[in-house]
């Protein structure tokens, strides 16, 4: 069985948590088949104090198959391999480019600076951080054919564990990484739901028909009770209420008594039944056994009286 891989991980100030770069490395060896073997993983923090002594003796000191340097977005100064810059990164770099034969890996981390998903789908570098540092690199060490800066914000992405792949792949050393995103399904649109409005409610006031009744010269409309003819002004009300209008012409009921209100009507049978011998006949007198007088009705209608009993009220 081959030694694992040695891997170490280095960043200035704690700008940068180095596990979130440690989770790119082992879940992109479990995602990804060709990257065979064990990660032997190491963690370095230094100080800008530390910078001096790190470059020239501890790095030198390291075993080491691989360097990742990271560094954040919002530094004051993405400077990693400028000359004469003052304060930057490259006494770092280059020492761990001499110690890893330029096997090193820049991560730019905090890059909330992607245009659209788009971007972060198809770029392992953000447009706004390739302007930042290109100047500072050669092409090959941008594109994969030696090297790469990635950049990202809080995690990596599937293009950043697809470039891995690419780097440990001694057969393309000297290639460009090139890399297509799955595609998307497309979103299907979602239908709405069937409407709940009925079929009348939804036709307009000039696709309603109003019925004629048998008789009638106009298309009025009738109150069911009654048989009241009314105008439509019933409906419409004081403003947009409902409320009692205008009703026009007499009370249409056969069955009204003539004198008495519409409520007072006489009484009448659906079919002829045959009569009772246990109720009074009211066409030829009181029964015997009881007073003349007012006969009392237990219904609504008003009340009936003999014509005897008419004679003493009068």
């Amino acid at each position: 069985m081959s030694n694992p891989l040695s891997i170490h991980l280095f960043n200035c100030d704690r700008t940068y948590k180095l596990d979130a770069i440690e989770d790119w490395l082992n879940e992109a060896r479990q995602a990804k088949p060709k990257l065979e073997g064990q990660f032997a993983i190491k963690q370095h923090y230094f100080s800008l104090s530390e910078m001096s002594d790190l470059s020239s003796k501890k790095i030198p000191s390291l075993q080491m198959d691989m360097a990742v340097f990271v560094l954040h977005a919002h530094e004051s100064r993405l400077s990693i391999n400028e000359d004469n810059a003052g304060i930057g990164y490259a006494k770092i770099y280059r020492a761990l480019l001499q110690a890893t034969g330029d096997n090193v890996i820049i991560v730019i981390g905090g890059d909330d600076n992607y245009k659209n998903e788009d971007e972060e789908d198809r770029e392992f570098i953000s447009r706004w951080a390739k302007r930042k540092v290109s100047s500072q690199f050669n092409e090959e060490f941008l594109d994969g054919r030696k090297s790469f800066i990635f950049s990202w914000n809080k995690k990596h992405r599937e293009i950043h564990e697809e470039a891995l792949v690419h780097f440990f792949d001694t057969s393309k050393k000297g290639q460009k990484f090139e890399y297509q995103p799955e595609p998307k399904l497309p979103s299907v649109p979602v239908a709405p739901p069937p409407s709940m409005v009925t079929e009348s409610a939804r036709r307009s006031p000039e696709e309603i028909k109003l019925e004629l009744r048998p008789g009638a010269s106009g298309p009025l409309q009738y109150d069911d009770r009654t048989e009241e003819r009314m105008t439509g002004d019933r409906y419409k009300g004081y403003g947009q209420s409902l409320g009692c209008g205008k009703v026009t012409g007499d009370i249409s009921s056969p069955y009204t008594i003539p004198g008495q209100p519409s409520w007072a009507t006489v009484p009448t049978r659906s079919k002829p039944e045959e009569a009772n011998p246990q109720l009074p006949d009211l066409a030829h007198g009181i029964p015997s056994g009881r007073s003349e007088g007012k006969i009392e009705d237990s219904g609504v209608h008003a009340p009936i009286y003999t014509e005897k009993a008419k004679g003493k009220v009068q």
